[in-house]
């Protein structure tokens, strides 16, 4: 039986250093993924994240190391729960409560641009979130085509399309589980 400090290398090449109670991750330790690029440090409960930690997905496709998605904070078996911050590689960021793995709460939510919302976050959504309409345009001219005609909407759609989320690959709990 694994008990006290010790490290644990996979066959997959991830490996865990750190705390071990009844053969399991149990402390303060660090597990690095190498297959997916991804580290954690913090509490680990029976194999599974609890209490406070940090997690980074680093970005494998980029030269640039910055490139990385973070969260430092609360965890609970293995999910985000409790209060965290996440930290986007395009530069967004979310503080505030958190409920198995969602964004759930009250939170702020600072964009990429530096605008913001502060307040209420249901299952990752954004509650009272308003959305400014632009201003009324003026009237047509003889042989203009009203903006929201079929021969504009796609021209439309292309301006008014929002940037993907950064997440290619979405991680849930059997992800950060090892089977030995």
């Amino acid at each position: 039986m694994k008990q006290g400090q010790g490290k644990m290398t996979y066959q997959t090449g991830n490996y865990y250093e750190g705390n071990w109670d009844s053969n399991k991750r149990n402390g303060h330790g660090t597990m690095w993924w190498v297959t997916s690029n991804e580290k954690y440090s913090g509490n680990w409960v029976d194999n599974m994240q609890s209490g406070f930690g940090t997690h980074i997905w680093l970005d494998t496709s980029s030269s640039n190391k910055l490139l990385r998605n973070r969260y430092v904070g609360y965890w609970s078996n293995g999910l985000r729960h409790g209060k965290g911050t996440f930290y986007y590689s395009n530069g967004s960021k979310y503080e505030g409560d958190w409920h198995e793995n969602f964004k759930h709460g009250r939170g702020l939510f600072t964009f990429e641009d530096g605008t913001a919302y502060d307040g209420p976050f249901e299952k990752d959504r954004m509650i009272e979130r308003v959305i400014a309409l632009r201003p009324e345009s003026p009237p047509l001219k003889k042989g203009q085509v009203e903006p929201h005609s079929p021969k504009t909407k796609a021209s439309l759609a292309a301006k008014k399309e929002v940037e993907p989320n950064p997440f290619k690959r979405l991680l849930d709990i059997s992800d950060l589980t090892e089977f030995e």
